[in-house]
């Protein structure tokens, strides 16, 4: 070194011997500009501050060298970030400036490193993995349900427009009642607060086929009841008011979009064919849409035909009904208890005493104690989420106690603190991932034994591992990562590393 005092010519001898030692790529890579840099800084500290500290700066880098032995030789990685913050990197062969490495390089480098220490540490990443998948897992299958069951919007237009009807006598503690087929047609006829009220009862048929008979769910529906849904077939058509006067034979059916794809074999020429349902024949003249309502579960549907001579004690009547736009539930509750008083002065033996009572029906189909329940247990699991984002906290509080020695070596090389604890919460955003994945995986086969099984749940055909629900687990996943690294990284922030050292 042309000019340098005898001491400096030791300094760089002792400098490169321990360099010696470091991977040959390394060497060629960095040898040369580190010891132009420890060259460099050591003229800065003894013209600055004198020879003694410049021996202090000489005895402290030589025993960072060495330490970048000791610990899994990782100087290549110590240099990097010691010369990151620069705006460009001098070329020690050509003295060039080269560009500053992208935001997106430094991410995957730390990607990079962070799958390689883990694939180091088997058995802390599969018990990590696991914590995370068991609790993401739960997470995203009971938030699959409680989404498809109370959050997600009902599949009709105007949807909250769509109210169950019910006739309510509280002198006689009837609380929510049943229509008889003389009082539907009143208030259908007289009502000005909405677009159309339909009924419908349960039913079933006995369907002649190949084979012996069997029993097929039906529902039995008036003219407009799929109007007022806001429904329309996938085939044919719904039924007309005539072929839904009371009286006429019932020779028109529509058949449930699952019974015409696995009873019927999905044919699109089924309209105008026949069922023989109960010893009728009967005319296929439409196939219902799937996942709708009361759809699926019936198989086919026939006129109901309501009987207007009908006693008007015989509350058997469902009925369904479509508030006027711009009413309110108020509203259109009002106008049905005014029809409910005058048929009451009408008809006083069979109607006195009744009003009405209008709940919508999001709130039928899905039922308080459902909702409650599915809460709760939405509940439950997020604080089992809570559980295992403390245990891998405390796993990589103790790995990061461990690797203390190494930490200090690395801020002892220049590393800022930033940068590695960047690097922590890339491994904890890594084990993130990793867990998350399983638990998708384990969300989605739960979901499929729980359609399975029947489970009596409203909706359950709509149960899916929709862009709604990935969504919730690539959330819950980031946040499960940025928590567990939270605590470990404060031990980098706060911690006395260079302590390590000595």
């Amino acid at each position: 070194m042309k000019g340098s005092s005898l001491f400096a010519r030791c300094g760089r001898t002792v400098w490169s011997r321990l360099l010696a030692l470091y991977p040959a790529a390394f060497r060629a890579a960095h040898g040369d500009e580190i010891l132009e840099l420890l060259d460099a800084r050591w003229r800065d500290a003894r013209r600055e501050r004198g020879r003694l500290a410049a021996l202090r700066f000489w005895w402290s880098n030589s025993v960072d060298l060495l330490h970048g032995i000791l610990f899994e030789r990782q100087a290549e990685r110590m240099w990097m970030l010691r010369n990151a913050p620069a705006e460009a990197a001098t070329s020690p062969s050509t003295g060039a400036r080269g560009p500053k490495p992208s935001w997106t390089e430094e991410l995957a480098r730390d990607v990079r490193l962070g799958a390689r220490r883990l694939r180091r540490s088997p058995g802390f990443t599969a018990i990590a993995v696991l914590l995370l998948a068991l609790g993401i897992g739960a997470n995203s299958s009971i938030f699959a349900v409680l989404y498809s069951v109370v959050l997600k919007p009902l599949p009709f237009p105007a949807a909250e427009r769509l109210v169950d009807v019910y006739e309510s006598n509280p002198s006689a503690e009837w609380d929510l009642f049943t229509f008889s087929h003389p009082n539907f047609l009143d208030q259908r006829e007289r009502t000005v607060s909405f677009d159309g009220l339909a009924a419908y009862v349960e039913s079933s048929f006995n369907l002649e086929m190949d084979g012996p008979a069997r029993q097929l769910r039906a529902g039995l529906v008036t003219h407009d009841f799929y109007d007022v849904l806001g429904v329309e077939p996938v085939l044919g058509r719904t039924f007309t008011a005539e072929e839904d006067s009371y009286g006429r034979p019932r020779d028109v059916v529509l058949v449930g979009h699952d019974f015409w794809r696995d009873g019927l074999g999905g044919r699109r020429d089924v309209v105008g064919s026949t069922l023989r349902l109960d010893g009728t024949a009967r005319t296929i003249v439409g196939v219902l849409p799937p996942g709708t309502f009361v759809l699926d579960a019936w198989q086919v549907v026939a006129p109901l035909q309501p009987n207007p001579d009908q006693h008007r004690d015989d509350h058997r009547l469902s009925v369904l009904g479509r508030v006027a736009s711009g009413g309110t539930l108020e509203q259109a509750e009002a106008d049905l208890d005014r029809i409910a008083a005058d048929l009451a002065r009408e008809h006083p033996a069979t109607n006195t005493g009744f009003d009405t009572r209008l709940l919508p029906l999001r709130d039928t189909l899905v039922q308080e104690p459902v909702r409650d329940g599915l809460t709760l247990l939405m509940g439950a699991v997020l604080f089992v989420l809570l559980i295992a984002t403390t245990n891998l906290a405390n796993l990589l509080l103790v790995r990061t106690a461990r690797r203390q020695r190494e930490f200090a070596v690395s801020l002892a090389l220049g590393a800022g603190r930033g940068r590695m604890v960047r690097q922590l919460f890339t491994e904890a955003m890594l084990l993130a991932a990793l867990g998350g994945a399983a638990g998708l995986a384990l969300a989605a086969t739960s979901l499929r034994v729980l359609q399975a099984t029947d489970a009596g749940l409203p909706r359950l055909d709509e149960l899916s591992m929709g862009v709604v629900i990935v969504g919730f687990t690539v959330a819950v996943t980031c946040l499960t990562g940025l928590l567990a690294a939270a605590l470990p990284s404060l031990v980098i922030l706060r911690g006395s590393l260079r302590a390590a050292l000595h």
